[in-house]
């Protein structure tokens, strides 16, 4: 990212005609004595160079003559980094974080000095390093650069902030608790930079991407440069929407979309509701056979006028053509975590996912749903899209710590998403 563009070396003066020219109003001179020293940068902007983050390989930098570098790295917040800065002269050393506040101020470091300078982070995320000449000539220059912890270095940090999005229930509760139980308040008494609000109740992706759009410029006001998604459930439907050029196109400031128990390709439960209603079948028994769990876990009844748009944007018949249609953005990286469950008549899933069985409280729409893999109503062949993560033992109210969920067996919700905070780290984001 250029954040000066370029401007032009300019000398202090004009050096007059050739030494060993001649005119026809003037005989030929020649210059003798001490040469002229080149004369200093008149500007020097600062250009935008590769990131340089703790524990990756030193950079090499080959930079043009009048322009200072900026790299980017990252740190946790009152962790202690050191800037080693390996340059063939003098040079100056500063640095700010994205919101402008002065963690480092210019600090002078000798050519060829391995000592480096430290700095402090003011908070978990990006850091801004500035390494200017100390005499600036109108000749390229090179450096090394490389960035250590010195202390702090167990606290965990991402480059960017985490912006948690929840499911089809529209809100930052559920149940009358956090959606993503304690996980924002766990993250943050660790000094990452999370944020989990709420957008309108049982919207469609669309316009629930536009709500969370606001979020994402919320983050960008604060001084981030670029946002990480975490999307449970339908949420990760709406940070596709989000990124996409086909949707928002907002994936030139979001670093990466990661999702979990998301119906990319739908669920057959909403299928089903969507053929009851058609049919004018709708009644007591079916829904005791599974549909009634959207009510019990969604907040919706049957009767609810936002009950069958709600089922429309799930269904596999809808979300076929969305998958398709909803292009990733090529500046975004995209991953997804499976959640799968097992009913309790099932050892063999059991031994597998950890002993992991579904909630009562879904095991019918589970049974709906079987003989494919599911995490109580998401099969797990739909909630696969970019990089595969992995599978968790969880159903679709583990996967997010509900019910209020304190037991952390089989599946750890917290520290499961404390480790997509290290994951996110060492890919740079």
């Amino acid at each position: 990212m250029v954040l000066a563009l370029f401007a032009a070396c300019q000398s202090d003066g004009d050096l007059g005609p050739a030494a060993s020219g001649s005119t026809p109003d003037s005989t030929p001179s020649t210059h003798t004595g001490a040469t002229t020293a080149p004369p200093a940068c008149a500007t020097l902007p600062t250009v935008e160079g590769d990131a340089a983050l703790q524990g990756r390989p030193i950079l090499h930098i080959d930079q043009s003559a009048c322009v200072a570098g900026l790299h980017a790295t990252a740190g946790a917040r009152d962790s202690v980094l050191r800037i080693h800065v390996d340059a063939d002269r003098d040079v100056v050393v500063s640095a700010v974080d994205p919101g402008g506040r002065t963690l480092l101020e210019d600090t002078v470091v000798l050519a060829h000095d391995p000592a480096g300078v430290t700095l402090i982070p003011a908070r978990s995320g990006e850091v801004l390093v500035t390494i200017a000449p100390a005499e600036p000539l109108e000749t390229p220059w090179t450096y090394d650069l490389g960035v250590s912890c010195d202390a702090g270095c167990e606290l965990p940090f991402s480059r960017y902030p985490v912006l948690l999005m929840h499911g089809l229930s529209g809100s930052d509760t559920v149940f009358g608790v956090d959606y993503f139980y304690r996980v924002t308040s766990t993250l943050e008494a660790l000094g990452l930079e999370v944020s989990s609000p709420g957008v309108a109740a049982f919207s469609d992706s669309e316009a629930r991407a536009s709500e969370w759009s606001s979020y994402v410029d919320e983050l960008l006001a604060r001084g981030h440069r670029r946002v990480n998604l975490f999307g449970h459930s339908q949420g990760g439907i709406d940070a596709r929407l989000l990124a996409s050029p086909a949707g928002r196109n907002r994936g030139d400031v979001i670093a990466s979309v990661t999702t979990l128990g998301t119906p990319h390709r739908g669920t057959p439960i909403a299928d089903l509701v969507l053929l009851a209603f058609d049919g004018g079948l709708v009644d007591e028994a079916l829904f005791d056979v599974g549909v009634s769990v959207f009510s019990a876990i969604l907040g919706l009844q049957p009767d609810d006028p936002e009950f069958v748009p709600a089922m429309e944007q799930l269904a596999e018949s809808t979300m076929a053509v969305q998958d398709v249609a909803l292009t990733d953005h090529p500046a975004t990286w995209y991953g997804s975590w499976l959640g799968r469950s097992c009913g309790i008549l099932e050892p063999a899933c059991q031994n597998r996912m950890d002993g992991e069985v579904v909630d009562v409280l879904m095991g019918a729409s589970y049974l709906l749903v079987w003989p494919r893999q599911n995490d109580g109503l998401v099969p797990v062949d739909s909630q696969s899209h970019g990089v595969l993560l992995g599978e968790v033992p969880a159903d679709h109210a583990d996967e997010i710590g509900q019910i209020s969920d304190d037991v952390p067996d089989p599946f750890d919700h917290l520290a499961f998403y404390r480790s997509e905070v290290d994951r996110l780290e060492a890919l740079g984001f």
